[in-house]
């Protein structure tokens, strides 16, 4: 009886481990098919894999194991990017106190857990969970001696605050970003320029018009390299007509009006507007009307002769016609010379889409 029961336990132990042989090479075929999928970036296999590979880690480790924990990252990373972060949060349950056991909490391996938990829990509204692990992660970047590892991973957490939807809450990590970008690259590179524009608008939406200038000088520096106008540099000398008008700099924007003329088609959509500043009365008249003018844009971009060429909305004329004359556009060029551009028209549309627009912050 004896011998039957030790040649029962010898079975056992022979399918135990057969079953675990089995699971390691299923985790292994999984796990390498996840690093596969990332390579070529089929987030659609990688997510599979991933998941697989998470459950079969758990089996193989047992739940509370760091690499059970890392691979539970890996996956929630995979779900966030796919915005299941319910799916993400519950993945993660646990995981943190696993790794901060292992690490010790300010490690610079926390910095994924406390990254992916951070998008897993950001809600519009109730948004402080998720800051509280922001908060963490850039205080553990603080410390990193790399000042471009510093810069990149604030931009980092900006960048995913408003895929999140909290582009409010950016301005400490891209400030943070500035000034270690500032601090360890040469004027003419393109990560400072880049840098530098954010900074430019966020000056404006403190209308801190004079400081945004000169954030936007930074970036054209090494925005304008090749004599050829790229898009970042359309965008900052854009920007730049825009507030050096808000701040009455008009000789100042001029270079820039005139350079955006040269290499586009000429007057085309304003780049610096005024509302005509309407009460609620005026508003009232004018919904679903619209005013057409009629005007010539001289060689430095400013409006001249406004004429009224249609309109329904009689009443507003002349703060139609007042408020043109303060529009700025890039200039027209013949020969590469700056030109003045006869007929030009401009309408100020007030039907019900566009008014909604406007009041959504839309252009």
């Amino acid at each position: 009886m004896r011998s039957l029961y030790i040649l029962f336990l010898l079975v056992l132990s022979s399918q135990l481990s057969t079953a675990v042989a089995d699971t390691k090479s299923d985790f292994r075929e999984a796990y390498q098919r996840y690093q596969q999928a990332i390579s070529s970036g089929d987030i659609t296999a990688a997510m599979k894999a991933a998941e697989e590979s998470y459950k079969l880690g758990s089996k193989l480790y047992g739940k509370n194991n760091i690499n059970t924990a890392k691979l539970a990252v890996n996956y929630a990373g995979l779900l966030n990017e796919k915005e299941e972060y319910k799916k993400a949060k519950k993945v993660l349950k646990g995981k943190l106190a696993i790794m901060e056991a292992r690490y010790g909490e300010n490690a610079i391996d926390m910095i994924a857990p406390l990254t992916e938990l951070a998008r897993a829990e950001f809600r519009p509204k109730k948004p402080e969970k998720s800051l509280a692990y922001f908060e963490r992660v850039s205080s553990i970047v603080s410390h990193q001696d790399n000042p471009f590892f510093r810069a990149n991973k604030n931009d980092e957490i900006a960048s995913l605050l408003i895929d999140l939807g909290g582009r409010e809450h950016t301005r400490p990590y891209y400030e943070a970003a500035h000034r270690d970008f500032a601090s360890a690259l040469q004027p003419e590179d393109a990560r400072l320029g880049k840098s530098s524009f954010q900074m430019a608008v966020l000056a404006i939406q403190d209308r801190e018009f004079e400081d945004a200038a000169d954030y936007l000088d930074a970036a054209l520096i090494s925005f304008d390299q090749d004599g050829r106008m790229n898009s970042a540099e359309r965008s900052a000398r854009e920007l730049m007509v825009d507030v050096l008008s808000r701040t009455r700099r008009h000789d100042d924007a001029t270079p820039h009006a005139q350079a955006l003329g040269e290499f586009d088609d000429g007057p085309s959509t304003p780049l610096f507007r005024i509302p005509l500043g309407l009460d609620r009365d005026q508003l009232r008249k004018v919904i679903g009307k619209s005013i057409e003018i009629g005007f010539t844009v001289d060689a430095n971009g400013f409006v001249i002769d406004p004429q009224i060429v249609d309109s329904t909305a009689d009443s507003v004329n002349d703060k139609a016609l007042a408020a043109i004359t303060k529009f700025r556009y890039a200039p027209g060029f013949v020969d590469g010379k700056p030109v003045a551009t006869t007929n030009v028209r401009y309408t100020f549309d007030f039907s019900r889409d566009e008014m909604r627009k406007r009041m959504s912050g839309r252009r």
